[in-house]
């Protein structure tokens, strides 16, 4: 009966044993199995956008919180790494390489929609001359400013770019040659009435010169043809008198 007895301690010891070690098992392995299962998904695919929920009060948890901190620092770094890779330091327009990877999606998606694009090409006039009389950091402000008009004139849609020194594209998007036309005036007409005020009391005033194309979204298979188009206007234009608007 004593044997009975102690069989039956013995075994309820073992259940007891193995639940707890079941529960402890469960207790690591599980948080555990999140971590790298997470982890593996960032390696294997990029994702940072992966958080582990608040649901444990110990150890594991500081080392969740952790986690959750160096994610957010990592997706904080990747978004300015992005914006420092597509956009232009000074203006922070964006800059001539993101401008033709995203020019080529907006000109496909003006295809499938059968809508209008058009372009347009600025460029500082006498640009050179600002430089020699003022110095290059006032150019810099002229730049700096021409790009805040561009930005105020033009709408989400639009996509524009520092194109290289004092010139710029404006991508404007289900826009005809016409509407281009009164976009241009309007920035170029903003450009000739603003006077920009120095330190010495010096009053600055400068113009721009704008070349026009509109895309043919049947037949064009990227923007290269109708930029060209663009920029033998501006040619023309710088050609003509300067401070006008002309189309090709």
């Amino acid at each position: 009966e004593m044997i009975v007895v102690l069989s039956l301690v013995f075994f309820i010891l073992i259940v007891i044993t193995l639940l707890i070690a079941s529960k402890l098992q469960k207790l690591f392995t599980e948080p555990i199995f999140v971590l790298t299962t997470i982890m593996k998904d960032i390696e294997t695919n990029h994702n940072y956008d992966q958080k582990i929920r608040k649901v444990r009060n110990d150890e594991f948890q500081i080392l969740f919180d952790g986690f959750n901190s160096m994610i957010n620092t990592i997706q904080g770094q990747s978004i300015s790494l992005k914006l420092l890779a597509d956009t232009d330091p000074m203006t922070h327009l964006y800059n001539r390489r993101y401008f033709t990877k995203v020019s080529e999606s907006l000109l496909e998606s003006a295809k499938r929609n059968k809508t209008d694009l058009s372009v347009l090409m600025l460029d500082i006039d006498k640009f050179k001359n600002i430089n020699d009389a003022y110095g290059h950091e006032v150019g810099d402000d002229v730049i700096i400013t021409l790009a805040s008009i561009l930005q105020e004139k033009s709408r989400k849609s639009d996509i524009l770019s520092r194109w290289g020194g004092e010139e710029f594209v404006i991508l404007l998007d289900a826009t005809n040659i016409d509407g281009a036309l009164v976009v241009s005036e309007k920035i170029r007409k903003v450009v000739e009435e603003l006077v920009i005020k120095m330190e010495d009391a010096q009053e600055l005033k400068f113009t721009v010169s704008i070349g026009v194309s509109q895309i043919n979204i049947e037949k064009e298979l990227s923007l290269e043809d109708s930029i060209n188009r663009a920029d033998k206007a501006l040619y023309e234009a710088k050609e003509s008198g300067r401070n006008k608007v002309c189309i090709n």
